[in-house]
C-alpha cells in the first residue's frame, strides 16, 4: 500500500514516529508532499534527534525557534567530518606523537563553526572513544588518534565552561559547581562527564538524614511550641552524619584510620578520584583532598539554610608561619561579638574552634597523628575567592612527578589510579590564573622534558615574555622529521621485524626483566658509544620496543627473544595505536604509514611467525 493513500495525521502520528532517521530523509525525496509534510514536522526530527544523540545538551534561547530538521542534517554530516579528520591525524603526525604538537589545521576544523558544532563534535568523539562501532573499535590506531582528539576537543570545551563561571560575580560563584567543572576536566578520560545523578542523590539524603536525626533529638517542645534546632547543632548532627556515619576522610589520613575501606597513599600526591568531588561522593571510599572536602560540606550546609564562608588560614604561628595555607570554614555564630566566627577544620575530630583574639590563632587543632596544629587568622580575614580556592588546590601539581601511583579504587574504575599527567593539571591552573610566570616556566620546563605540546608551550611564553628559543627549536626538529618520510629496507643482519611480540631479557634493568614488548622500529647496525663496557660488545641492531604499562626502551637485539606463545599476550602501552592498526593473535600489524617506513617488514614477520 503506497504511503500517499494515507491522511497526514496517521503519517505523523504513526507511520514517521517507527521510522529511522535515514529512512526520512529517502521519503523527503520520494516526493513532494512526503517532502513538504516532513519539513513542517519540527516535532518528529526533535524526537528523532534526542533518541539517537541523548547525551548532547542544548542551550538554547527560551523564545528561539529551532529547525531541528537541520539539526539532525548537521549532526550527521559532523558524523562522516570527524572520522576523516581522525583518519587524517596518522598521515600528518607518524612517526611522532601527537602530543608534541596537533597539526594547526586539525583543530581549527573541529573547532570552528556555529553553535551547535563544537557540542556535535565532542559528542561524536565521545561515541567513538567510549561506544565505537565494530568498524572502528579493533582499528587501534583509528582509537589512538580518537582518544587524543577528544581530549583536545574537550579541553576547548570546559575552557569555555571555565571562562563562563569565572566571569560570573563572585557573589554567584558555586564552589561546589567549581568543583564539578574540575572533576570534569580531571576525569575526562574515564568518564563523558561527573555523574550529576548520583552527586545530587547522596547530597539530598545527607541533608535529609541530618533533618531526620535533628527531629529525633529535637522533638519536644516547650508551652505548645515545638523547639527549632539551632545551627550549632545543626552543624554537629552534620558533623556526625559525615564524618561518622558516611566516614568522610581528609586526604592526608593515616593507614589505621582507613581499616577496611580501600587503601590510601596518605603522601599528598595528587589522585584524580580525591580532587573529584563527584566520585568523592558517589564512592565508598570517600577520601578526599581537604578543599573538595570543605566544598562538599559547605554545599550541604548551604542546603540546610547555613552560610559557612571558606577561608585561607596559614599554618603556624608568626613569626614561624609556614606560609602554607590551608583551607577551613567559617560561620557566623555569635553576629553580636566582634570575632563572632566559629571556624571548622576538616581534619579535627573535635572540629569546631574559636580564635584567640590576642595571638590570632586558631589552637590546637588535633589531626589524625594527634599531633597539634596551629593556624593563624589575619585581622579582617577575607573569604577565599573561587580562584585563590582552587589554586590553592592544584599549584603544586605541575613541579610533582607526571606519574605518581596511588592505591585508591573507586567504584567507577576497577583498576588503580596513575596520576593525572601534570601537564593537564598546568592547562586546567592557566584557566584559573592564566598570568602566573612562574606555572609558565614550569609549563615550559614539563613540556620540554616531556616532548609534548610545544607549540602551546611556546605561546605562553610569548605571551609572558619567557625565553622559549629551545622549545622552537625541538618544534623545528618535530616538523623536520614528520615531513622526512624515511623508508628502511630490510637487510640481513635484522633478525627481527616490526610487530613482532618478544620477550626482554635485560638483566641490568629489573622492571623490564622478562616483559613482554613489541617492536616498534629497528637501527641496522650500531655501536652504542659512551661506555667501556658498550664499545667491547660486538657491532649488531638495535630495536626500538614498547613495553607493558606505558614505558619504552631502545634494546640490543641480544636482549630480546621471540615470545613462543603470542596469543597469550596482553600488552597495554598507549602508544600502540601510532604503529599498529590490531593484533591478530600471533603479532601486532602495522599501520599503512608505518608500512611505508617499513615495506618488507610485514612480509618477513608473517614468515617468522607461520602466518599463510
Amino acid at each position: 500500500m503506497s504511503l500517499l493513500v494515507l491522511s497526514n495525521e496517521v503519517l505523523l502520528d504513526h507511520i514517521f514516529t517507527f521510522l529511522e532517521i535515514p529512512d526520512l530523509f529517502k521519503l523527503m525525496h520520494s516526493c513532494s508532499r512526503l517532502s513538504h509534510l516532513l519539513r513542517d514536522a519540527n516535532h518528529i526530527w526533535k524526537t528523532k534527534f534526542k533518541e539517537r544523540w541523548p547525551c548532547i545538551c542544548f542551550h538554547d534561547k527560551k523564545n528561539n525557534e529551532v529547525n531541528w530538521m537541520e539539526r539532525v542534517s548537521s549532526r550527521l554530516w559532523v558524523i562522516a567530518h570527524v572520522r576523516e579528520t581522525v583518519r587524517r591525524m596518522s598521515p600528518l603526525c607518524y612517526p611522532e606523537s601527537p602530543e608534541k604538537h596537533t597539526p594547526e589545521d586539525i583543530m581549527e576544523t573541529l573547532t570552528t563553526g556555529e553553535y551547535p558544532h563544537l557540542e556535535f563534535v565532542e559528542d561524536e568523539l565521545a561515541r567513538l572513544k567510549f561506544w565505537p562501532g565494530e568498524e572502528v573499535s579493533n582499528d587501534i590506531t583509528f582509537s589512538y588518534y580518537t582518544n587524543y582528539l577528544y581530549k583536545e576537543v574537550k579541553m576547548v570545551v570546559l575552557r569555555r565552561k571555565w571562562a563562563t563561571y569565572m566571569a560570573l560575580p563572585e557573589s554567584e560563584k558555586s564552589l561546589f559547581e567549581g568543583a564539578l567543572l574540575m572533576s570534569h576536566w580531571i576525569n575526562m578520560d574515564y568518564q563523558i562527564s561527573p555523574n550529576y545523578s548520583d552527586t545530587e542523590l547522596t547530597l539530598n539524603w545527607i541533608v535529609d538524614r541530618v533533618k531526620f536525626l535533628l527531629m529525633k533529638t529535637k522533638n519536644y517542645s516547650i508551652d505548645g511550641q515545638i523547639m527549632q534546632a539551632t545551627e550549632r547543632e545543626t552543624l554537629f548532627t552534620l558533623n556526625q552524619v559525615m564524618f561518622q556515619e558516611m566516614r568522610f576522610l581528609n586526604q592526608w589520613v593515616d593507614d589505621d584510620e582507613v581499616e577496611d575501606r580501600e587503601r590510601h597513599v596518605g603522601c599528598g600526591c595528587f589522585c584524580a578520584a580525591t580532587f573529584s568531588v563527584d566520585l568523592a561522593l558517589a564512592s565508598d571510599s570517600r577520601i578526599c583532598e581537604n578543599g573538595i572536602l570543605c566544598i562538599i560540606y559547605q554545599e550541604v550546609a548551604r542546603r540546610l539554610g547555613i552560610s559557612c564562608e571558606p577561608v585561607s588560614v596559614t599554618r603556624g604561628e608568626p613569626p614561624s608561619c609556614t606560609g602554607y595555607s590551608w583551607l577551613v570554614l567559617r560561620w557566623m555564630e555569635f553576629p553580636e561579638q566582634e570575632e563572632g566566627f566559629t571556624y571548622i577544620y576538616m581534619r579535627s575530630k573535635d572540629c569546631f574552634k574559636r580564635i584567640d583574639g590576642r595571638r590570632r590563632l586558631l589552637a590546637p587543632f588535633y589531626d589524625s597523628f594527634e599531633d597539634e596544629d596551629y593556624f593563624f587568622v589575619a585581622i579582617g580575614q577575607s573569604v577565599s575567592t573561587a580562584e585563590i580556592t582552587f589554586w590553592n588546590m592544584l599549584k603544586l601539581m605541575p613541579s610533582e612527578r607526571d606519574y605518581r601511583w596511588c592505591n585508591v579504587k573507586h567504584d567507577y574504575r576497577n583498576s588503580q589510579y596513575w596520576v593525572f599527567p601534570t601537564s593537564s593539571i598546568c592547562r586546567l591552573l592557566f584557566e584559573i590564573n592564566p598570568f602566573s610566570s612562574q606555572l609558565v616556566k614550569d609549563y615550559k620546563k614539563l613540556c620540554k622534558s616531556k616532548g609534548i605540546q610545544y607549540a602551546e608551550a611556546i605561546r605562553r611564553c610569548k605571551a609572558m615574555n619567557v625565553c622559549s628559543l629551545k622549545l622552537e627549536e625541538l618544534l623545528a626538529k618535530h616538523r623536520e622529521k614528520v615531513a622526512k618520510k624515511v623508508i628502511c629496507h630490510r637487510l640481513p643482519e635484522i633478525k627481527y621485524a616490526v610487530g613482532l611480540i618478544m620477550i626482554y631479557k635485560d638483566t641490568s634493568k629489573q622492571y623490564a626483566l622478562k616483559q613482554i614488548c613489541v617492536i616498534t622500529s629497528w637501527d641496522k647496525t650500531v655501536l652504542m658509544p659512551g661506555t667501556l663496557f658498550f664499545n667491547k660488545l660486538r657491532p649488531q641492531p638495535f630495536y626500538h620496543v614498547l613495553l607493558d604499562m606505558g614505558k619504552s626502551e631502545y634494546v640490543r637485539e641480544d636482549k630480546l627473544e621471540l615470545h613462543p606463545d603470542a596469543r597469550s599476550v596482553c600488552l597495554r602501552n598507549h602508544e600502540l595505536g601510532l604503529h599498529f592498526v590490531r593484533f591478530n593473535g600471533r603479532r601486532y600489524v602495522p599501520n599503512a604509514e608505518k608500512n611505508l617506513h617499513f615495506p618488507e617488514d610485514d612480509e618477513y614477520a608473517r614468515s617468522l611467525v607461520g602466518e599463510d
